[in-house]
């Protein structure tokens, strides 16, 4: 089978959140379990120059030189201006002849819901194209609208990109709960969803960390603290930890600092101080150490009375997975995904009750036997979740997809120069565009041309 992996997760800003990291591990895993009659190309944005130099030096000699496929949108080409929106329409058109120029069997795409602020662009066309898989994360901005599309143009670009989702021919969904949203909210039938899960570099993660002594000096932790790791917008649930934290006895709470590890707003900063302000030692008792280095993340886990993770929602949840495999216990919400992650019962809270967080958040400070037995249970679990099993059920699902037939009429357009060039002028004209568009158009047609074609 040959595979076209559209890899722009991995160019833009994504690339250090989440979304990277899943982008680049399930790449490098589906190619090491690839096998003999499997090919796969790349399919990368060449005006995200600096996330392609990374992602051709990650990948260069495991995947052939000649299946590094560039193509170059018309920039600024990002949802968020609407003067953008002709460029951004071409862009579509010079991407999918760029993927009908490789003819693939199969195209995955690695982040379907980029390029609201940048020159990311991704589209699902109804035909002329292949069978097309995406990876799907969550449907977060849907199911929490008022926090995630505040403005009409955050929402005409979700709007947009869910439209496109519909258009898929199979959803690779990073968790079984993931799965479930795409059948419930998107109508989205069984075979067309697939949970593939998540995965964690357990060497990573066991590796040596960095020296304790120094991550207290820099970040100033305490001996006994608690733990959370992520970003702290409002289902995080940040606000409610805190209040159930600080609602036990100062006697049992008062050595016991809060820190949390991740990319914080000033605003995120005042909120939660203000809250943290009630705790016995007041805001003092509140550690932010923000973005982390890798050794220090794992020193920070390693050292942690626990994980405490009380979101409302994710698509899978990976600190809780990264904790476990640090040897760090966990209590997390008994909602999402959480549960498949955690897998034991007795680590899982009501995220929506203060009395259900603040009393296993007590059990947790206060009992090593407790915290020692989740340790044994969670680390256990930690095999179910590798990246080569990620990248099998990936393989076996776009296997099934191309093998049942679901081909849209890919190789009706003609795939050359001239056809390219043909499609672009109809395109800007529809839209009325001005003469200075058709000449960046050009110059992307003829860079596209070299980049997918070779002669680059």
């Amino acid at each position: 089978m040959r595979l076209l992996i559209d890899v722009q997760g991995a160019q833009n800003d994504s690339r250090f959140r989440g979304i990277g990291r899943y982008v680049n591990a399930l790449l490098a895993h589906l190619i090491a379990t690839k096998v003999d009659g499997d090919e796969i190309v790349l399919l990368l944005n060449g005006q995200l120059i600096d996330g392609e130099k990374e992602v051709k030096a990650t990948y260069s000699g495991l995947v052939e030189a000649e299946n590094f496929k560039v193509w170059y949108p018309l920039a600024p080409a990002s949802w968020g201006s609407a003067r953008n929106i002709a460029r951004r329409l071409t862009s579509q058109v010079i991407r999918e002849w760029a993927i009908r120029q490789v003819s693939p069997d199969c195209l995955l795409i690695s982040s379907l819901f980029e390029g609201c602020g940048d020159d990311v662009v991704t589209s699902i066309p109804s035909c002329d194209m292949p069978p097309t898989a995406v990876v799907f994360y969550d449907l977060i901005p849907f199911l929490y609208p008022e926090q995630y599309l505040a403005n009409s143009s955050l929402r005409g670009w979700y709007a947009e990109k869910l439209q496109h989702l519909k258009c898929a021919d199979l959803l690779l969904a990073i968790s079984q709960a993931s799965r479930r949203d795409a059948m419930e909210y998107l109508g989205v039938s069984e075979e067309q969803v697939a949970n593939i899960s998540s995965g964690i570099d357990v060497e990573m993660f066991g590796r040596e960390s960095a020296p304790w002594e120094d991550t207290v000096k820099k970040y100033g932790v305490p001996e006994r603290y608690l733990l959370y790791v992520g970003a702290a917008d409002p289902r995080k649930n940040l606000g409610a930890f805190l209040q159930a934290f600080g609602s036990l006895p100062s006697s049992e709470i008062g050595d016991v600092s809060v820190v949390i590890v991740g990319r914080i707003t000033n605003g995120q900063r005042k909120a939660l101080g203000k809250i943290a302000s009630a705790l016995p030692r007041g805001s003092r008792q509140l550690i932010f150490a923000g973005h982390v280095s890798d050794d220090a993340l794992i020193a920070f886990y390693r050292h942690a009375l626990a994980l405490v993770f009380p979101s409302l929602h994710e698509g899978f949840g990976l600190p809780l997975l990264e904790a476990m495999a640090a040897g760090c216990p966990v209590i997390a919400s008994n909602c999402s995904a959480f549960p498949e992650v955690v897998g034991v019962q007795e680590a899982l809270f009501d995220p929506m009750s203060l009395q259900s967080m603040s009393e296993l958040i007590r059990k947790v400070i206060l009992d090593k036997e407790y915290r020692n037995w989740l340790i044994a249970e969670q680390s256990g679990r930690v095999g179910l979740f590798s990246w080569g099993g990620v990248a099998e059920r990936a393989w076996s699902a776009m296997r099934h997809l191309v093998a049942n037939g679901r081909r849209r009429s890919l190789g009706s357009k003609s795939t050359g120069r001239t056809a390219l060039i043909n499609e672009v002028a109809t395109q800007l004209r529809l839209v009325g565009a001005p003469v200075k568009y058709f000449v960046q158009a050009a110059k992307s047609i003829e860079m596209t041309i070299a980049g997918v074609q070779g002669s680059k």
